[in-house]
């Protein structure tokens, strides 16, 4: 079943994935640290991953939305000005990198290319029309190819606000297996940088869940034996006079007790540690 972009369904299988439209975060580089468009999106992917929900929020603005609403006019402008018939592919995943996923507009010829359609603002368009493609779609292109296993991606910008002859524009970009293997090396970093953050928050979490679980076993046991918490003057099993606490306060004060013990030995420990190393200096 071919899932429709924009749907609640499409997002879903984009849940935890490094996508194609947004490989050029992946790659952002600044001079010192890391990128914040990188870290958002990490942090993004990491979120989604514990939670099995979508960091997407799904918010579109009215150029978004145009350009939804063009791209069918757009892939029939190709269709006919080539005499093809562009197949829809919805999201694919690559085909050994689990978490890596693309979702291309078109398939022209199984195996061999495809389509990226934009549909810009009209300043945008035409300095496709002058210029060609703009370099920051690489990413993406080359990404889409890598995924699809592709040797070429027709990238095209189409504007019908613009006079027949100027509404559209195509330009081939082929397969550049250098530009894939930094790619690859990249969003196997990236990657690997999610999968160490899943695993401390993961500990984290562990640890808690653990620390718990014995802090409970603990209330346990005192709460079924209260004499470790009784008050001066309940001695042995002797039922305690009127003024004793009610064994679940006993024996939190036990707790209470057993810890403020094991501070005071830590304290003593330090305290002889720190009288030794004055000895040993004192013989130097």
């Amino acid at each position: 079943m071919i899932i429709t972009q924009g749907t609640p369904e499409w997002y879903a299988a984009r849940i935890g994935h490094v996508t194609a439209s947004r490989m050029s975060a992946v790659l952002a580089k600044i001079k010192s640290g890391e990128a914040a468009d990188r870290k958002n999106y990490r942090t993004e992917k990491v979120v989604e991953r514990l939670t099995g929900k979508s960091g997407e929020n799904g918010f579109v603005t009215a150029p978004m939305q145009r350009g939804t609403d063009t791209e069918p006019k757009a892939r029939t402008w190709y269709a006919n000005k080539f005499d093809v018939l562009p197949t829809l592919t919805g999201f694919r995943k690559h085909p050994t990198i689990e978490w890596l996923g693309a979702s291309v507009d078109s398939e022209i010829e199984a195996g061999k290319g495809g389509l990226e359609i934009k549909c810009p603002n009209t300043a945008q368009h035409i300095a496709a029309l002058l210029y060609g493609m703009d370099s920051k779609h690489m990413p993406q292109v080359q990404t889409e190819i890598w995924i699809m296993g592709w040797e070429w991606v027709d990238f095209v910008s189409y504007d019908d606000r613009m006079p027949e002859g100027l509404d559209g524009y195509v330009q081939r970009v082929y397969r550049d297996d250098k530009y894939i293997a930094m790619l690859e090396e990249e969003v196997w970093t990236f990657l690997g940088e999610v999968e160490v953050t899943l695993t401390k928050l993961q500990e984290k979490l562990n640890g808690k869940a653990e620390a718990s679980t014995e802090v409970e076993a603990e209330a346990a046991v005192d709460d079924q034996h209260p004499d470790s918490g009784a008050p001066a003057g309940a001695v042995g099993g002797d039922a305690p006079d009127q003024g004793s606490e009610r064994p679940a306060v006993a024996g939190r004060k036990a707790r209470a007790r057993r810890t403020s013990a094991r501070r005071d030995d830590a304290g003593e420990g330090a305290a002889g540690g720190g009288a030794a190393q004055e000895a040993d200096g004192a013989k130097g």
